[in-house]
């Protein structure tokens, strides 16, 4: 018997189909569960948009990823050929709602994530499995169990790696399937306010169990998009470390930081304009979610602007680089989708401020519009990006009402001090920008006076912030980075120094602008 499974597996792994056509494959066999799982299980009716194309495809997804993380770890076995084996293991999914309907007769059974503290989760579960799921899930659970057992003894001969293997991947997959309580359960250990109290605790107003409910969804949705991201980095890593680098190596840490602090700053003050008092677990999770949303989209942005300047290849030392071409092509649209994917658990208004940013940052870098060619238009281009970022991080708390609670004063100092004051940025590539057509201030006035109209733009730039925000705090750091701003220009200093000290005023001006 054990022979027979052992060649079938064989057969599946020698399959010389493409790996896309397999991952097809598997998010086809999703699609179709929860088709059959709608008009099949109790409620037969179609499942909602959002469990139908988002959650439950992701989560199942992201479960796919930990076992073939699990599996390659152990069997040592290359990515592709597991991955066509776990595609046909998770076919037994189809077989659940047919043999619930069958079982109890066409009415079907309610199926829900697993509840209950951690020893029944951990302790009951594990010895008798039959307290969760329905009768479709226990047979499915099993004869996949066993499977995937058998698949990992046939790749290592080794009882304890089998063994170990199983008992990761169980509590791999009762993690994932009790994951709202878990997370109720790790709220009250820590925070005031748990979240799905109502559901799993013993809140009993009608108004808070639809709060809690909302937010424990939205939050599973979110913890599963920001796993699947976090596999997807773990699996390239150990699957293609040469690809790997190859990305690394288009990271810009200074730029991101600065991003990163304006998405921040967008957070807090949406947070506490919206009455916020102390950040909860899923706040954290939504500024999580957020601040990686902005990283992904920051970055797609970084590599559309690198393939039309065409000097990505020199700035990252690799040879023969025109070969990546079309694969970072394929990079910014997997980042700008990712990113794009992290916004929907945190609200449409999220959603539409990061499609703008991206949107901003295309006509910026791509032909025909490319903006940065323009001066005065480029800068504005990058203030307004900048101001859409903040915006979005506001929205993550204020949700649709951004628009009639942002401060106006806070959005007009952004645009005119962005406008001013990202000039700075061009003085380190002016012979490649009038190679390519981009009339920056230094190609046009050149470089000695552009460097003196940028110090005088920067002065300018900085010494606006307290005086069109009315806070007098503001002045002595102000006041001190418009004095710095010139003496790193005109010593033609390296960007590094202005970001950094663009960092640190702005630590200290968001500080002073939120409390």
């Amino acid at each position: 018997m054990f022979s027979k499974v052992g060649k079938i597996f064989e057969r599946i792994e020698s399959d010389n189909s493409r790996l896309r056509y397999w991952l097809l494959a598997f998010f086809a066999i999703i699609f179709i569960r929860n088709f059959l799982e709608g008009v099949m299980e109790a409620d037969h009716s179609l499942v909602s948009g959002n469990f139908f194309f988002i959650e439950f495809p992701i989560s199942y997804f992201v479960l796919f990823l930990t076992l073939l993380i699990i599996l390659q770890f152990i069997t040592r076995e290359k990515s592709a050929t597991i991955s066509k084996v776990l595609v046909v293991l998770f076919s037994l999914l189809l077989v659940v709602p047919v043999i619930d309907f069958i079982a109890t007769s066409g009415e079907g059974y309610q199926l829900r994530y697993l509840r209950g503290d951690s020893t029944y989760l951990f302790g009951n579960l594990a010895t008798n499995f039959s307290q969760g799921g329905s009768i479709g899930q226990r047979i499915e659970i099993t004869a996949f169990g066993l499977l995937l057992l058998a698949y990992i003894f046939k790749k290592t001969k080794s009882f304890l790696k089998t063994l170990a293997a199983g008992a990761v991947s169980y509590v791999a997959l009762v993690t994932w399937a009790a994951l709202p309580s878990l997370l109720y359960m790790l709220s009250n250990l820590f925070f005031i306010d748990p979240i799905g109290a109502s559901v799993y605790g013993s809140s009993s107003t009608f108004a808070a169990k639809v709060l809690d409910a909302y937010i424990t969804q939205e939050l599973v949705t979110l913890l599963a998009i920001l796993i699947m991201i976090v596999e997807l980095a773990v699996l390239l890593a150990i699957s293609d470390k040469r690809r790997f680098d190859f990305f690394k190596k288009l990271v810009r840490p200074l730029r991101l930081m600065h991003y990163i602090m304006l998405a921040s700053f967008g957070l807090f003050l949406g947070f506490y304009t919206a009455g916020g008092l102390g950040f909860e677990l899923h706040d954290y999770l939504f500024s999580l979610g957020f601040l990686l949303s902005v990283t992904l989209m920051y970055q797609s942005a970084c590599i559309v602007n690198d393939i039309f300047d065409r000097d990505l290849y020199a700035r990252v030392k690799i040879k023969r680089a025109e070969s990546h071409s079309q694969e970072l092509k394929y990079l910014a649209i997997f980042l700008a989708i990712l990113s794009l994917l992290l916004t929907y658990p945190l609200g449409y208004g999220v959603f539409v401020f990061m499609v703008t940013f991206a949107s901003l940052a295309f006509i910026y870098s791509a032909p025909p519009l490319r903006l940065k060619r323009y001066p005065i238009v480029a800068s504005l281009s990058l203030a307004v990006s900048a101001l859409m970022v903040v915006m979005a991080g506001f929205a993550v708390f204020a949700q649709d009402a951004v628009v009639e609670f942002f401060p106006v004063e806070i959005a007009v100092v952004i645009l005119v001090v962005y406008t001013l004051g990202t000039n700075y940025k061009d003085l380190k590539d002016v012979e490649l920008d009038r190679k390519s057509g981009v009339y920056t201030i230094p190609v046009l006035l050149g470089e000695a006076m552009g460097k003196v109209v940028i110090s005088a733009l920067l002065v300018f730039a900085f010494l606006l912030v307290p005086l069109m925000l009315g806070i007098s705090d503001l002045w002595p750091p102000s006041i001190v980075a418009a004095a710095i701003s010139p003496l790193l220009v005109m010593k033609g200093s390296s960007e590094r120094y202005f970001r950094l000290m663009h960092l640190a005023y702005f630590l200290i001006a968001g500080y002073l602008i939120i409390f």
